[in-house]
């Protein structure tokens, strides 16, 4: 007999062990959910309409590549998830390229989680073993014309709770963007894949919805604001909305609030966030903070990226 951490983390992966039971939530895989990007951080989450980070397009928003500006886009990330709570460590790197009307990418996560004692039938500690999430993907766009696009990724997922204990799975998503002077709309798909079978024998699917997700940016002079909102109804019948505002000087300097809203029995609870980043010559360096939730509070998302 093992843990009851392990067996929860069957069911809702390494990030969430210690948030949701099996009976709450009916998804595997809940990390792919989750944002190691922190400009998105720092918006509650929200940004799949953004085409201000494409290096993050492996995993979200696979449409914008092809319409943002930057040719190339490289970034990586630390966060320190739920310290108070799972304790987790997850770094994260992606990339994206663009050439002509055609936009690639490619990223990994990996999550760590705290390590925890086995358990032998006798109530006797057998070993300890520290568990782990994996998250990797590419993604591919093209821009059907100056104002629209469409875009898919391809991810896979793994999660290793002991040495005989390992889950693997698929997700895609499938997505257009389209663009309308100041705003950008996204619609599609998002964690289309696979399902897994829990230590216990249920079968629970990866987190898959339908994506609608907005984004308007305006200039006054050297100031720039920029809003949006990130709508996911899952096939699970869960929902959850996001939505942020970033205020930017001269393109150089950045502020972020935001805030995420999850239904009862949405895999991430409502929490709101805050963010700051700077950029120059290219170089940005990016930090998020969440707080208002008492699992999640103190979760802090720290990243470097360069683009041109």
């Amino acid at each position: 007999m093992k843990t009851k951490a392990y067996i929860i983390a069957a069911v809702t992966g390494v990030m969430f062990s210690g948030m949701l039971s099996a009976q709450e939530w009916k998804n595997g895989f809940s990390f792919a959910g989750v944002s190691h990007d922190p400009v998105s951080a720092g918006l509650g989450f929200a940004g799949a309409a953004s085409v201000n980070t494409p290096a993050w397009s492996a995993f979200t928003s696979p449409a914008a590549m092809s319409l943002s500006d930057k040719k190339l886009d490289v970034a990586a990330s630390f966060q320190n998830w739920a310290p108070d709570g799972v304790k987790n460590t997850n770094i994260a790197a992606g990339a994206s390229f663009k050439i002509a009307k055609f936009g690639i990418a490619a990223g990994f996560a990996r999550n760590g989680g705290e390590k925890y004692d086995i358990v032998s039938g006798t109530g006797d500690i057998a070993g300890t073993f520290t568990p782990s999430d994996l998250q990797a993907g590419a993604a591919l766009s093209y821009a059907i014309t100056d104002w629209l696009s469409a875009g898919v990724n391809a991810k896979f997922f793994s999660s290793e709770l002991s040495d005989d204990d390992k889950f693997t799975g698929f997700g895609a998503d499938v997505q257009a963007q389209a663009v309308f002077g100041d705003f950008r709309a996204v619609l599609g798909v998002a964690n289309v894949g696979s399902s897994m079978k829990s230590a216990s024998g249920e079968k629970f699917s990866v987190p898959s919805s339908v994506l609608a997700a907005g984004d308007w940016r305006g200039e006054f002079g050297k100031n720039g604001i920029e809003a949006m909102v990130d709508l996911n109804y899952y096939f699970s019948g869960s929902f959850t909305a996001a939505a942020g505002v970033q205020y930017d000087f001269r393109d150089m300097v950045f502020v972020r609030a935001g805030y995420h809203y999850g239904a009862k029995d949405a895999f991430l609870p409502s929490f709101a966030t805050v963010g700051a980043g700077v950029k120059f010559f290219g170089v940005s360096v990016n930090a998020a903070y969440l707080l208002g939730n008492d699992v999640l509070k103190n979760t802090l998302t720290v990243g470097l990226g360069y683009s041109f």
